[in-house]
Order: structure tokens, then sequence, then C-alpha cells
């Protein structure tokens, strides 16, 4: 009986571990926020986060051959990390933005994609601005790392992608999954 009870606990605790470092996202859990929002000179610098649950990334493309996302329904978490940058005050042709799209399975684990790995996500750069080089690309070079931690309710991504205008996404983001009071 002492053997049984001891086995319940060691059970009871492990899996009291194991939820700490995985966080299930459920449809009411659609966030979207604005993580900064600073002006420099005459630019207003925002980064914004977007979390859809319960969705999946396709890749396509258009008629030129350029690929796009779509999103519907399915299993996975997508997020979309989001740095623009608008001259203020506003004026046509003044507003330029980096994305950073990709995919992870529900409930978040830690986990880290690496070069390759990253297509398994379908990472996707965005650079969206009137210029000839805008669109989607897809991420082969870089390394994307999720760490969820249940007690802190707290997301944290940190990002590491090449590719031309990445540097302007990179970096470390920490997102609460509860409002602060």
């Amino acid at each position: 009986m002492k053997l049984f009870m001891y086995l319940l606990g060691l059970s009871v605790l492990f899996s009291a571990c194991k939820s700490s470092k995985e966080i299930q996202l459920e449809d009411t859990s659609e966030k979207k926020m604005t993580l900064e929002e600073k002006k420099e000179d005459n630019f207003l610098i925002t980064k914004k986060i977007e979390i859809f649950p319960n969705k999946k990334i396709e890749l396509k493309k258009d008629g030129t051959g350029k690929i796009y996302t779509v999103f519907s329904k399915g299993d996975k978490v997508v997020f979309i990390i989001k740095k623009s940058q608008s001259i203020d005050p506003p004026m046509p042709d003044g507003h330029l933005e980096y994305t950073l799209t990709f995919e992870t399975g529900n409930p978040l684990k830690k986990s880290t994609w690496e070069d390759e790995e990253l297509q398994e996500i379908h990472a996707v750069f965005g650079f969206h601005a009137f210029h000839p080089e805008s669109g989607y690309y897809p991420l082969k070079k870089g390394k994307i790392t999720l760490i969820p931690d249940a007690k802190k309710k707290v997301i944290k991504i940190e990002v590491d992608v090449k590719h031309k205008y990445a540097d302007e996404i990179n970096g470390t983001y920490e997102i609460p999954l509860e409002e602060k009071q």
C-alpha cells in the first residue's frame, strides 16, 4: 500500500511538472496585441503579435509565382510576428512591414527549429512595402525557438532567421497570455 501511495505521488508530481512546460491554447485564446510602440525621428515603429489557435498554414502561389499564406481550420497554432515602420505624419507609400509567420503543434511545447526544419512549420518571412522585392519568402536558414511557461503564463519566442531584410524581425518576444491588471 505504501508503495502504491508513493508511486501515485510521483505520478502526480511528474504530471504537474509536465504541465508547467506545455500550454494548451483554445479557440478563445486568439490574441492580437501590440508588444511595443515607439517614435524615432519621423517614424512610428510598432511590434505586434497575432496568435491563432486551431488553424494551419497553407502556402499557395499566385499567377506570377509569388507565394502567399492562407489560414484554414486545423489542429495547429499560427503565430504572426509583425514589425512596422510608418512615416509620421502619414504619407502615401510611407509604410513598410516585416512579418514572420509560422505554425506549431497544440499544446505548445518547448521546441527549436533550425534551417531545413523551418519548412516543417511553414515559416515564411514577409516584406511588405511599395518595393519590387515585396512578398513572402519561405525560410530555409535560421532558428526559431518557442518556450512556453505555464506557471508565468507567458510564451517566449526567440527568432534568428536569415533573409536579406530579416534583421528587422530578429530578437526575443515575450507574449503574456493574461491581461495585466
